[in-house]
């Protein structure tokens, strides 16, 4: 199944020939309803961008050393978007042994001038014999002023495939966007339908866009079974015209907890 990464990238390289040229993107947003245009968590936002972008992410955990390397490609027009991306996770990246492979898709759609979006999500597992590790989600948003100001509602409902027993995971967000490219939002998130009492998150995002530079931050507070893997994150980014670079850093707040650093490179078409 490896293999298939082959003819993915192919895809991710071919696509920029299809990409708007109007180029207004949202950056940096780590929340659910106004997430950066390259993460793949709401569908139905994604069709508020206008342009495509090709991204490529890299990770690396302070601790246990695990590495993340993902290829991203995404294009909207406003209307309608659609996205592809695939990622290595392993000690030792260069190494498939060690490693493990993913693809990821999303798409979606907005309807009365971007007042209502919906779209999807969907991951899938690369390595051989995997069972169960693929999921997908669908998401619906409302947009209460006009998009890109004012109050915006979204839910979100997902499961895993391919288990004896599926997880049923749901999401629901409020959020509030600021004509000076600042947006707020808080969430809610539960892991696990089937022991919901156990298995939730609280977030709280912030992200703001500007002409030449983008920051963004999250708390989420997490219930893992009686834990708390509680952890803070926070993005900085700079823009050169059509390009890029970006900056994040999540910790951990739990005793013990190991912090994540990583960047991103972009280039907007």
């Amino acid at each position: 199944m490896k293999n298939s990464i082959l003819l993915f990238l192919v895809v991710l390289l071919a696509g920029p020939s299809f990409a708007d040229k109007r180029g207004n993107i949202s950056r940096g947003g780590l929340g659910f309803l106004f997430p950066d245009a390259n993460r793949f968590v709401n569908g139905g936002q994604s069709a508020l961008n206008k342009g495509a972008t090709l991204e490529a992410n890299y990770s690396r955990a302070d601790q246990t050393k695990l590495q993340g390397l993902t290829g991203s490609f995404v294009w909207a027009n406003g209307q309608a978007a659609l996205g592809a991306a695939v990622s290595r996770v392993g000690d030792q990246l260069n190494d498939p042994a060690t490693s493990a492979d993913m693809m990821s898709a999303q798409g979606g759609v907005s309807y009365s001038g971007g007042q209502v979006t919906l779209g999807a999500v969907y991951n899938r597992s690369l390595e051989s014999g995997a069972v169960g590790q693929d999921d997908v989600s669908g998401q619906l948003n409302v947009h209460m002023g006009k998009p890109g100001q004012g109050w915006v509602l979204g839910v979100g409902a997902g499961t895993t495939l391919g288990r004896t027993t599926n997880t049923k995971t749901g999401t629901a967000a409020l959020g509030y966007a600021f004509s000076s490219g600042l947006a707020l939002e808080a969430g809610y998130q539960v892991d696990d339908f089937s022991d919901s009492q156990n298995y939730y998150r609280y977030t709280a995002s912030g992200v703001y866009n500007g002409s030449s530079w983008y920051g963004a931050a999250q708390y989420s507070s997490v219930n893992a079974n009686g834990t708390h893997p509680d952890s803070v994150s926070g993005r900085l980014g700079l823009i050169w015209g059509k390009a890029d670079l970006s900056a994040q850093v999540t910790k951990q707040t739990f005793t013990g907890g190991d912090t994540t650093y990583g960047g991103t490179v972009r280039y907007a078409f």
